[in-house]
Order: C-alpha cells, then structure tokens, then sequence
C-alpha cells in the first residue's frame, strides 16, 4: 500500500484513521498524545481521507 508522509500544520487538527477507516480515539493525525505537532510527520496510509486533508491544507505532505 502507497504511503504519504504528512506534517501537522497550525491551528489545524485532523482526526487520525486506520487505514481500515475507523478514526482513532484521542489522536490527531501528525500530533503525538498531547496534541504537539510531531517533529518528523507521521506516515500514513495513502488513501483519499488523507489526500483530500493535503488539498483543504489541513496537514501538508512531506517526502517519504
């Protein structure tokens, strides 16, 4: 499965989801538990939830 690389961006939080869909409770995608923005993005699954946050500008895309 293609992967992305996604970097938290200010003053937006993006839920976190399994590549099965399923949202992860407490968790927002590029942040660790306390909500800091994680210094190396956090890689994900490739799929249109996370390519379509990358296009609203609510995480951006870093090389994987």
């Amino acid at each position: 499965m293609k992967q992305l690389r996604i970097h938290a961006v200010e003053g937006r939080l993006l839920p976190l989801v399994a590549p099965d869909g399923v949202g992860l409770k407490g968790r927002y995608a590029a942040r660790d538990k306390k909500g800091s923005p994680l210094p190396d993005g956090e890689l994900v699954a490739s799929t249109s939830y996370y390519v379509r946050a990358v296009q609203r500008g609510d995480v951006t895309q870093g090389v994987v």
